[in-house]
């Protein structure tokens, strides 16, 4: 069963860590099963409420408690897969008390905008540094505008860039969904140079050709990038701080369900997160400077 369960994780796009450690909240809940006389075949909606609670008990904060349901629902949709079972009880429960990282006060739009400008017209001397300072700035304009996260720049082809109709095409994964976007003016200059000329000379494998940037340690390149840029710019803290930041003014902009497809979210209560936070920090501004006597 282990065996088959991995197998059709694997097949749903789960990294090998995340089955890792669902494996083991898996173990957990089936030796609660087994205390309490319990079967898939005869699991339901109050036998997983009593397993959380009990888990709960146990001191568990609200993480490991997330991370024990959406295992069990997980698993429950492999047994639905099977034929054990035709429904999943797991999926009728919402967790109120689930951890979630606070996000970083946004980078103003203005701000993002001063950036890229004044990175990208950098004036750099030697060729191997001008090549890698058109790559950088590429890996900005996307962030900056676009609103991606690490995950997609590193997923992202030559072909999802359509330089004529000037956009670019983000495909789905496990997280998020598809969408085309579009791209700004002052980012088609620096993409064809970029794809033309600059991908090919540094381009150190062969194992990425149809990928826009060069599969080898991207995750360090993108790395020395971000700390290269925090060091003239300290308000950045990372890409995904970049992101917040893009998706707090788009939703100043633009309906919340149009933000939920240019941010990818297969959820709308994620896209709801960053409107909640705006609303926050303007409360938290209105006390500071106009505080209710």
């Amino acid at each position: 069963m282990e065996d088959d369960f991995r197998k059709y994780r694997l097949r749903k796009g789960y990294a090998k860590s995340s089955i890792k450690v669902q494996d083991s909240y898996l173990r957990r809940f089936t030796a609660w099963m087994i205390c309490n006389q319990k079967t898939v075949e005869t699991i339901g909606y109050r036998d997983i409420i009593k397993y959380l609670s009990d888990e709960r008990k146990k001191n568990d904060k609200p993480t490991g408690i997330y991370k024990s349901l959406r295992t069990v629902c997980i698993y429950l949709d492999y047994e639905i897969e099977k034929g054990t079972l035709k429904e999943n009880p797991a999926k009728r429960i919402r967790l109120k008390d689930k951890e979630e990282k606070a996000l970083l006060p946004p980078i103003d739009k203005t701000e993002l905008d001063r950036i890229y400008r004044e990175f990208a017209g950098k004036q750099i001397k030697t060729a191997g540094a001008k090549r890698t300072h058109e790559r950088d700035t590429v890996f900005l304009g996307l962030l900056v505008f676009q609103g991606l996260d690490s995950g997609n720049l590193k997923r992202l082809t030559t072909k999802d860039i359509n330089l004529t109709a000037g956009t670019v095409y983000i495909a789905s994964n496990r997280k998020s969904n598809a969408r085309t976007l579009k791209l700004e003016s002052v980012q088609i200059l620096s993409l064809y140079n970029y794809i033309t000329q600059t991908r090919e000379a540094i381009r150190e494998d062969r194992t990425g050709e149809k990928h826009l940037f060069t599969t080898r340690k991207l995750d360090e390149r993108i790395s020395i990038f971000i700390r290269k840029l925090k060091t003239h710019y300290p308000e950045i803290q990372s890409p995904g701080h970049i992101r917040q930041s893009v998706i707090i003014h788009w939703l100043r902009a633009h309906p919340i369900r149009q933000v939920q497809y240019m941010a990818g979210h297969k959820n709308i209560r994620s896209t709801e997160r960053y409107r909640d936070e705006d609303i926050n920090d303007l409360s938290q501004q209105i006390q500071k400077f106009h505080p209710i006597k």
